[in-house]
């Protein structure tokens, strides 16, 4: 059906493009509806901050984590670190004495623990220096003996030849810490050894 019009005829009967759009977004409520929709969105959107995992996100997981084992912690019935602590105890103990503790003592620790199964034992002490209660270092602090009773303790093995011993034959990680300044009295000869870092970059 044509009507007149000032500039012509125009179409009546011809579906436009409002009433298209009209019909399309009633068959869309009908047949899947916009809160469907909306939770489709609202789930690519929290997927895609959790493949992101910004630093708020990250703090807000650790922080909600943390909240949840206060209020109810689990019930470990694992313990798989056990921790052997040089406490004030063990070092009052006349059996023991002050520390540093000879190597051939540490040594010896590292042998029970390896006998009782240890899987791997780490240190968080530094052996940087040598054993001072070494045979041939000890014997010179030691009076009143005789030249062949000196020529026998310096002919004893060193306590950190038994300690490293002792460490090759076990599974042992020892704790060594590193600087930003090189050091011209450095040994090169010595092996170089390795350094892993596990975490966050530890120079911050």
């Amino acid at each position: 059906m044509l009507a007149p019009g000032i500039f012509g005829a125009r179409r009546l009967d011809a579906p436009s493009g409002m009433k298209r759009s009209r019909i399309l977004r009633r068959w869309f409520a009908r047949k899947f509806g916009y809160a469907r929709l909306a939770c489709l969105a609202l789930l690519i959107a929290f997927g895609a901050v959790r493949i992101l995992d910004p630093a708020p996100v990250q703090e807000l997981r650790v922080r909600t984590f943390d909240t949840f084992q206060a209020l109810d912690p689990r019930i470990k019935t694992v313990r798989p670190v056990t921790i052997v602590d040089i406490d004030e105890k063990s070092l009052a103990d006349p059996k023991l004495g002050q520390w540093p503790w000879p190597r051939t003592r540490v040594a010896d620790i590292i042998e029970n623990l390896t006998r009782l199964g240890a899987v791997v034992i780490a240190f968080d002490v530094i052996f940087s220096e040598p054993d001072r209660l070494n045979p041939d270092i000890a014997v010179e602090t030691f009076r009143n003996l005789d030249e062949a009773t000196r020529e026998k303790l310096r002919s004893l093995p060193s306590h950190d030849q038994i300690f490293a011993d002792v460490i090759r034959a076990s599974r042992v990680v020892l704790g060594e810490s590193g600087g930003p300044n090189v050091h011209a009295d450095l040994d090169r000869n010595l092996p170089v050894t390795g350094l892993a870092a596990l975490g966050e970059d530890p120079q911050r």
